[in-house]
């Protein structure tokens, strides 16, 4: 049992054995829906949810990195529902209510707000764009990863305005920039923080602001939720240039000041720091420290340094003048000129103190008093955020960079100018949308097809003009406005329509029009059938809806009114997809038809489907269909066992023994291919169309033949426990057999057996590729003859079956994705290769020891 202990080995095993494997990437959606399925059925209990998560976690991670990710429409996912693990269908997310939230975060704001709404949540940390990804195709509206939640907080009747809202965080709590100091330069892991870095730490902490509120009102899509209470009313709301800390109204204290530094945390996306912070907080409420400027002795004690850190961090923090000079040399060229900037800044000033001598003489030319200008160049986060705090020109200050020596890039506000018009965009677009629909809707109605209206109803063709990005400041909504107008001008060729005919809402009109041709395109296809016209290719395939709301859809149609039966097939006429003749109507009147023919049509339909269905379900072995299904094979073995007692399988007749050597991929152009996990015992060109269970049937047939063969040729030492695989159980009693073993038959029971593998097609030859556990045995045994490869032809048509001794040929593998390894052979077609004495070498009797090879004569 040693050896099935080891990881690789016992997953190799049971993969071998056709089984699933947990932290296996290759059962990445078996394990989620297992996972998912033992939580709708409430098996998980809360000893068992951390585990169950971060097995979730894996398998989600291993899923997305597929190739190809997919999960079946049946699978079951585990998802947290408040404080509970679920399973959710992913049907449930078809019926356009529920929608389930994706987030990378357990712990972050939109996380904790889903919760508290109760919503189907799942966190996937590191993937959740991905997983969102891959299951938003199907449900797009149903499936929304957590940066993507339109989240908007109302207090005192006002909606948050970061920019104008709250008070310096610092002002209350002046000791925090300093202790988030401490903690990047003495506690945090890595190498310890540069000068620059601890600058931009305690710059990101006093751009924080405080704002309190008396009520508030907050909603998730449009949804409202309550704040989860361990919040206690403080909400963290990053704002890349303004963040922002609200919390209710109340007299400053240190049991609020433990949740404002856990959101402080939050904003800095260093959540390490919140707990140590949250720690210290109660270390300083024990000690009653001042809640404003607790001592030094205190504030080591608590953050667990000494004060010796503490110092050393705060001159660190004030003495960073390189970063304050280089913060400050742009503004200085454009306020002062060029020259009297490198006058001030070359060679570079010794600290603070010396800059804000020298800025002192030329405090007429500043916005402001030089030691506020050096403290708004300190705690300004970029070049763009201390333009704001001076009062200087965007576009002014862009001149003045491009000008310098060298070039300083500009600052460029083109994200800011394309979110601020995606946001004008989304709060307009049923207005703008509907001004198009009045502008084509005369297109609409003359049936004149409009391949452009998909992506213009889209509105992604407009976009920020170019020359924004470095000369406009904020992209307001007057100016985003006249933009839009333009935009829409040059589209048209005229100014959209304002006013026109009352149209159904377009939600409204494209559901019902999903419903309309979803009823009506197999009907038209059984139409043109019965009418003896030919499909046309919207109709023709099977799913004739898909199509044709796939090219309505192209040609603008689906989006004006509700379409009758008549609409559909006249905007079928238009785009060539009715046949040229046919009146386009569904009036059967027209057509000279009636519901019988129709009937007829559909019949036929039905009878093609169930023939073509049981074609898939069976073989035919000498002109006699068995369904094979269900893998059971006791009329095919009894089917075979009476053709065999009447001698009608020649096959299987003793004879001298020989090789027959194939050709090699090396050598011969390659053929489709078919097998299992482990190899397979079918394959060949002509079986590319087999279903599985035809495959599985094939290969049966090959291993009974082999069966009959083999006892033929070793009558002393051949018998049924012989046949080691697991087909052996669909033939006789007793042990299910092992597929893992790299052979299907063993003879001898001593030291030295011989083992064959058997391959079986129901054509005359082709491509099979041997599994690892083949490859295996083949190596092992590369040196003698005692591995040997049989392969069944015809297997379908026992008058003709022929059985091929094959060589080792162990040399020829490669390795796939995953380990596993392949060897293939390419066996050109044999049927045409004598038996017996056309072999230029006579072969040894049966089971008399090695055996000779032959030359081949095809």
């Amino acid at each position: 049992m040693r050896h099935l202990l080891e990881r690789d080995k016992a997953r190799d095993r049971l993969r071998e054995m056709r089984m699933p494997t947990w932290d296996d990437p290759r059962d990445s959606a078996r394990a989620l829906a297992a996972l998912g399925r033992l939580a709708s059925e409430g098996a998980l209990g809360a000893e068992d949810r951390p585990a169950a998560q971060r097995a979730n976690e894996r398998a989600w991670k291993h899923l997305v990195q597929q190739p190809r990710p997919a999960l079946p429409s049946d699978t079951t996912l585990l998802v947290e529902s408040g404080e509970q693990l679920i399973g959710m269908a992913l049907s449930a997310l078809d019926d356009g209510k529920t929608v389930l939230y994706i987030s990378d975060q357990r712990d972050g704001l939109t996380a904790l707000l889903v919760r508290e709404m109760a919503c189907p949540l799942l966190v996937v940390p590191g993937v959740a764009a991905k997983a969102a990804g891959l299951l938003a195709p199907g449900h797009p509206e149903t499936v929304r990863h957590a940066d993507d939640v339109t989240f908007t907080v109302t207090v005192d009747g006002q909606q948050v305005d970061p920019v104008t809202m709250g008070e310096p965080l610092v002002d209350q709590l002046p000791w925090l920039a300093l202790a988030v100091g401490v903690l990047a330069d003495h506690l945090a892991r890595g190498p310890r923080a540069s000068e620059a870095e601890l600058n931009e730490l305690t710059s990101a902490v006093k751009s924080m602001r405080l704002h309190r509120y008396r009520s508030w009102q907050i909603e998730l899509d449009g949804q409202p939720v309550t704040l989860p209470a361990r919040l206690g009313g403080v909400l963290p709301l990053p704002d890349p240039k303004h963040p922002l800390v609200l919390a209710p109204e109340s007299e400053p204290s240190w049991q609020e000041t433990t949740r404002m530094v856990e959101a402080t945390a939050e904003l800095l996306k260093r959540r390490e720091f919140g707990i140590r912070l949250r720690l210290a907080t109660h270390v300083l409420a024990a000690r009653h420290a001042n809640l404003t400027d607790p001592g030094q002795d205190e504030l080591s004690d608590a953050l667990e340094v000494t004060v010796h850190q503490i110092e050393e961090t705060s001159r660190r923090i004030d003495g960073a003048i390189g970063v304050v000079v280089e913060r400050c040399r742009p503004f200085l060229v454009h306020l002062l000129g060029a020259t009297t900037a490198d006058t001030l800044l070359v060679p570079p000033p010794a600290d603070t103190r010396e800059l804000q001598a020298s800025l002192e003489k030329h405090a007429a030319q500043l916005p402001l008093a030089a030691s506020e200008f050096i403290a708004q160049a300190r705690a300004a986060r970029s070049t763009d955020e201390l333009r704001h705090a001076l009062g200087v020109g965007f576009a002014e200050l862009n001149d003045t960079l491009r000008s310098m020596t060298p070039p300083m890039e500009p600052i460029s506000h083109a994200d800011e100018h394309q979110e601020a018009l995606h946001t004008y965009l989304d709060l307009h677009r049923k207005d703008l949308v509907n001004r198009l629909r009045w502008a084509a809707l005369d297109d609409f109605d003359a049936r004149r097809p409009m391949p452009h209206w998909p992506l213009l109803s889209t509105l992604k063709w407009i976009s920020v003009p170019a020359a924004w990005s470095c000369t406009v400041d904020t992209a307001d909504t007057g100016r985003l406005e006249r933009h839009v107008e333009e935009e829409l001008t040059r589209e048209l060729g005229s100014p959209a329509p304002r006013a026109g005919e009352r149209l159904p809402a377009l939600d409204q009109v494209r559901s019902a029009n999903l419903r309309t041709i979803t009823d009506l395109a197999a009907d038209l296809a059984v139409l043109v059938k019965a009418a003896r016209h030919p499909l046309p290719p919207a109709l023709a395939g099977s799913e004739p809806a898909t199509e044709v709301m796939a090219r309505l859809e192209a040609a603008g149609a689906l989006d004006f009114r509700p379409l009758a039966a008549a609409d559909v097939v006249a905007w079928l006429a238009v785009l060539g997809q009715w046949p040229a003749g046919m009146p386009p109507t569904t009036d059967l009147d027209r057509h000279g038809l009636t519901e019988t023919d129709l009937d007829r049509v559909r019949n036929a339909a039905v009878h093609a489907r169930r023939e073509q269905e049981r074609r898939r379900r069976s073989i035919s072995v000498g002109g006699r269909a068995f369904d094979v299904y269900d893998g059971d094979f006791t009329a095919l073995t009894r089917e075979l066992q009476r053709v065999l007692e009447n001698g009608a399988i020649p096959g299987v007749a003793a004879g001298p023994l020989r090789f027959t050597d194939p050709q090699t991929l090396g050598r011969a152009r390659r053929a489709s291919s078919t097998g299992r996990p482990r190899g397979g015992r079918y394959g060949g060109s002509a079986d590319s169309a087999l279903t599985t269970a035809q495959r599985e049937a094939i290969g049966y047939l090959g291993e009974w033949y082999a069966y009959h063969w083999l006892c033929a040729h070793y009558p002393d030492s051949m018998d049924a426990t012989s046949w080691v695989s697991t087909n052996r159980r669909k033939a006789f009693p007793g042990t299910p057999g092992d597929d893992g073993l790299g052979y299907d038959f063993r003879i001898g029971s001593g030291r030295r057996p011989y083992m064959y593998e058997v391959k079986a097609t129901q054509g005359d030859g082709g491509r099979f590729e041997l599994g690892e556990s083949e490859v295996r045995a083949a190596q092992q045994h590369a040196g003698n003859d005692r591995w040997r490869l049989l392969m069944v032809t015809n297997a379908l048509t026992p008058g003709r079956m022929d059985i091929h001794m094959l060589p080792n040929r162990e040399a020829r593998t490669r390795t796939l994705p995953g380990g596993r390894r392949l060897a293939a052979l390419l066996v050109p077609a044999l049927s045409s290769i004598a038996r017996g004495g056309r072999s230029r070498r006579r072969g040894p009797t049966a089971g008399s020891g090695p055996v000779r090879r032959a030359r081949p004569t095809a």
